[in-house]
């Protein structure tokens, strides 16, 4: 699949060290691992991936460090997807279309290296909510995906297919 333009700029599908890594590791071990997945509500699965979103918000703290697939979610209301436009526009960020947005599929790969409580705003970050920090995202050609609540899995052998 070509590289898709996202926001007038070509991307590249970028390939995942975690999966070289869990490779190497099946091939010593003859076991595979699922690769760990988060539901995000586009617009904001896109910014992630694409606009540096370097804090993901949410209710409750994770424990992970590590690579996880970032899975677009299938919903998004209109009126989401305008509130999430303006915190963007505020960010300097200007958003794609929701029609052009990927929905219901993993979009790319990200690293979680911290996650603090905070009570105030900052760049991303939300107050009253778990700042979870990102860093090194990479967009993978979209496997089309069901996501679910919380941290979930997706077989291996799924992303190892699209990005060996």
């Amino acid at each position: 699949m070509p590289p898709q333009e996202s926001n007038g700029l070509q991307s590249k599908i970028y390939p995942h060290p975690a999966i070289a890594e869990e490779r190497r590791i099946h091939s010593i071990t003859g076991v595979l691992k699922p690769m760990k997945a988060l539901s995000v509500r586009q617009p904001w699965a896109w910014a992630i991936i694409y606009a540096l979103k370097n804090v993901e918000n949410r209710g409750w703290p994770i424990h992970y460090r590590g690579d996880i697939l970032i899975h677009a979610a299938k919903t998004c209301t209109k009126k989401e997807y305008q509130a999430a436009r303006e915190f963007c526009q505020g960010m300097g960020v200007v958003i794609p279309e929701l029609i052009s947005l990927r929905r219901g599929q993993v979009i790319g790969i990200v690293t979680i290296v911290d996650c603090k409580f905070s009570q105030v705003a900052s760049g991303w970050g939300m107050p009253g909510q778990y700042h979870w920090k990102l860093e090194n995202p990479r967009e993978i050609t979209p496997i089309p995906y069901i996501g679910q609540l919380g941290i979930f899995e997706v077989p291996d052998d799924l992303v190892m297919e699209v990005v060996a």
